[in-house]
């Protein structure tokens, strides 16, 4: 608490929300690893034949905006089938999608079982 009155008293800017530091570093991570138009082609190849991984990155595209246009609707769609085939990552991501209502219709109960079915597959 005495640390933020002194970064407040002192001038301290203010600091990004962790949503956007984690959006600005999967757009660069996306935009480096995905730099080529060939490599979105590569990949969306690989997703449509079911690569959960492909899937998931696809998702983070779209969600973030990375060489494509950012579409959440999108992102959910491929968000889903990977989470449909059981990766974690893909799981969480559309747990917070149902929470805020980003690409689906917000629904904090189906976001809620999502996280905990979750939780409960990476406790086994």
């Amino acid at each position: 608490m005495v640390g933020a009155l002194l970064l407040i008293g002192c001038g301290a800017q203010k600091v990004p929300h962790a949503n956007e530091l984690n959006d600005n570093k999967i757009r660069l991570y996306l935009k480096n690893l995905l730099s080529e138009k060939d490599n979105f082609d590569q990949t969306k190849k690989l997703a449509e034949a079911g690569d959960m991984e492909a899937q998931n990155t696809l998702g983070l595209m779209y969600e973030v905006g990375a060489n494509v246009p950012q579409d959440y609707k999108e992102a959910c769609r491929w968000y889903l089938k990977a989470a449909e085939q059981g990766l974690q990552e893909a799981q969480f991501r559309i747990a917070i999608h149902y929470f805020m209502g980003n690409g689906v219709v917000e629904d904090y109960v189906t976001s809620f079982v999502v996280l905990v079915n979750n939780h409960l597959n990476s406790t086994l």
